[in-house]
């Protein structure tokens, strides 16, 4: 089979970054050849229900970057899905429709629900398969947060709120407030919208975690050494201390934070812990897929002929990074050490006599 035939693209038309992967069918398993990001914050500034002038030539500009990579790729084989900045805006019908033409194909917009279930279906064909009767799956984006509860490929609960880290930047984090006010107001809003969902999680229900908020939060426990593999409601707890507290200045950047969301951290920060308080969460997952995961699952559905209805459980991993090995090994650090470590040398450091005239 030609490459082109066994290669499709998923475009995500976020409301925080517009997303691309370009993935091929390769036995048992899905293999990314490679994944594109851009910030383009198309809900940023998002005033009398449009996207701004900016935004909207940023979203652009980005899209005729991603048409030239998917010159190769069959235009049925490329799907590109808008979600919530794209769901509420007045002027999306215009945008969706200059994103078709540049592309060459359709572009559309999905519901929150849709959403909602595939970044579920992404997570249970990837992660690890567990004991609980049932998974719960969290996607916090820009604009909306996703939550779906199921058992098995297909989720029997799929619901979204308007409560993103971009439309809660915008509302709670002007420049030049407080950064422990904006956090206790946006944490307050996060709270009532979690609690409109009415979402009641079955007992010992796996909780999984997608999106970069998340994956974000998960850095920075493991950065301060308040978790290792996980999202804790502790860990989460100490983050809030030192964001109210104002022991750190979130702006000027944290310990394994990325700089290019340091301005959404902590409004990500609120709705996560808004999740965690509201449905009872414990421990989160963090599993590295998204809606394009979800996406491409579609596209190899409609494109396989004789489709049974869902695919097959693999032994192995299901979705696979195609990366260039790199020269530099890293070797993990066990807990113990990791807290060893600055008892020895925080001693040291204050010891030091450093002269900067």
């Amino acid at each position: 089979m030609p490459a082109a035939e066994r290669t499709w693209a998923a475009l995500d038309l976020g409301s925080n970054s517009f997303h691309l992967i370009i993935v091929e069918r390769q036995g048992a398993s899905f293999t990314v050849v490679e994944r594109l990001k851009e910030k383009v914050q198309l809900l940023g500034g998002f005033k009398d229900g449009q996207i701004q002038d900016d935004a909207y030539l940023r979203g652009l500009a980005c899209i005729r970057r991603f048409a030239q990579r998917l010159a190769d790729v069959p235009r049925e084989h490329i799907r590109a899905l808008g979600t919530f900045a794209l769901r509420e805006a007045s002027n999306s019908d215009q945008f969706i429709a200059t994103v078709s033409d540049i592309l060459g194909l359709s572009a559309q917009v999905i519901s929150g629900e849709q959403e909602a279930q595939m970044v579920y279906q992404a997570v249970h064909w990837t992660a690890p398969q567990q004991r609980a009767d049932s998974r719960v799956v969290i996607d916090i984006g820009g604009g909306s947060t996703e939550v779906a509860c199921g058992a098995e490929d297909i989720a029997v609960l799929c619901q979204s709120v308007a409560a993103g880290c971009v439309a809660y930047k915008d509302r709670f984090f002007a420049p030049g407030s407080s950064q422990a006010s904006g956090y206790v107001r946006a944490k307050q809003a996060a709270v009532q919208a979690m609690q409109a969902l009415q979402v009641n999680l079955p007992a010992g229900a796996s909780v999984f975690g997608t999106s970069g908020t998340i994956e974000s939060m998960q850095t920075v426990l493991r950065a301060n050494g308040w978790a290792w593999d996980s999202i804790t409601l502790r860990g989460l707890q100490n983050v809030e201390a030192d964001i109210v507290e104002e022991r750190w200045l979130v702006n000027a950047g944290l310990p394994g934070l990325s700089p290019d969301r340091v301005d959404i951290f902590p409004a990500g920060a609120a709705i996560l812990q808004a999740c965690f308080e509201v449905f009872g969460i414990e421990e989160m997952k963090f599993v590295d897929v998204s809606l394009l995961h979800g996406i491409s699952m579609r596209i190899f559905k409609t494109l396989t002929p004789g489709y049974p209805g869902r695919v097959p459980r693999q032994r192995g991993p299901l979705w696979q990074q195609n990366r260039k090995p790199n020269r530099c090994r890293i070797h993990p650090l066990s807990k113990g050490l990791s807290k060893r470590v600055p008892a020895w040398a925080l001693p040291a450091c204050n010891n030091w006599q450093c002269d900067l005239m």
